[in-house]
């Protein structure tokens, strides 16, 4: 349906003013004319493609050195915690050291929060009050929270330092990790990154990457981390021509490998017949060297 409303219009030498309307909309008015009314009552404007590519260049430079800035923090509260040996070790975990980043302990024993729907009315109370006390001491950390198994006590990401590991945990990590395969450069794409500083770096993905997702990275002639505000994949007919043959040599090994196993299981099938086939002879011949108990 067509709502009609006073507004400004280009159509009209002498329009009346624009009126507040309770949210952006598109309306045709009495001329016939379609403008677009923003909540203030005013014309959106419409921007150029260059304004808004210009716009949108703006905010990714915002973006990236909102991200540049916290990798900093990040970084310079990691350098703090090693400085000043915050980090807990296992055994003074298992000793039940308290953390060293915000005085809590780090695992109270009361186990974990059940599920916000099931709380008793004592849990709710509780679970508020705590709530509301890591708001009050965390109000500018930005960061996430962390908990230990069979805790409810709540850590700070920024402020406090991850739990350790142990010497088990640390060595079950270490063979996952060692069991990756090494990156193949042929499988390898090339981005080209476009820091806050200005300068314009080379990085690598996996080809399947459709996007940049890193938010920051180290930039060689500044020694430093800095925001990415712009990345772009590089195809060149080098890069190409290398993903054809790493995709030929998989090809190869893999077809190779199945044919290994095909061979191998083709053999145990031989050798089973071949069993068989014996075992079968041998049977024949006691039957044929055994004579029926004959009768008088």
């Amino acid at each position: 349906m067509t709502r009609l409303v006073e507004t400004a219009c280009s159509a009209w030498p002498a329009a009346p003013q624009p009126i507040n309307l309770s949210g952006a909309r598109r309306y045709t008015v009495i001329c016939s004319s379609s403008v677009d009314i923003n909540v203030s009552g005013g014309l959106m404007p419409k921007f150029s493609d260059e304004e808004r590519a210009r716009r949108a260049a703006t905010r990714r430079r915002r973006d990236a050195l909102r991200a540049e800035e916290d990798a900093r923090r990040v970084d310079a509260k990691h350098a703090e915690w090693d400085r000043d040996g915050t980090r807990l070790s296992w055994e003074e975990y298992v000793a039940g050291v308290t953390c060293r980043g915000c005085g809590l302990a780090m695992n109270d024993g009361l186990g974990g929060w059940p599920p916000l729907m099931k709380l008793s009315e004592d849990e709710r109370v509780a679970h508020d009050l705590m709530e509301s006390l890591y708001r009050q001491a965390h109000p500018d950390c930005r960061s996430h929270r962390w908990s230990m198994q069979g805790s409810r006590q709540w850590h700070c990401g920024f402020c406090c330092p991850p739990p350790p590991l142990s010497l088990k945990q640390i060595q079950r990590i270490s063979s996952i990790f060692g069991s990756i395969p090494a990156k193949e450069p042929a499988n390898l794409a090339r981005w080209r990154l476009s820091l806050t500083c200005d300068h314009v770096v080379d990085a690598t993905r996996h080809r399947s990457h459709t996007y940049w997702s890193g938010r920051v990275h180290h930039c060689e002639q500044c020694g430093e981390k800095r925001g990415v505000v712009d990345s772009q994949p590089v195809s060149d007919e080098q890069s190409d021509q290398e993903q054809r043959e790493a995709e030929r040599a998989r090809l190869s090994k893999e077809i190779a490998s199945e044919q290994a196993a095909l061979d191998r299981r083709q053999a145990d099938a031989d050798r089973s017949r071949r069993k068989i086939d014996d075992l079968t002879r041998k049977l024949s011949l006691l039957e044929s060297t055994t004579s029926p108990a004959s009768g008088t």
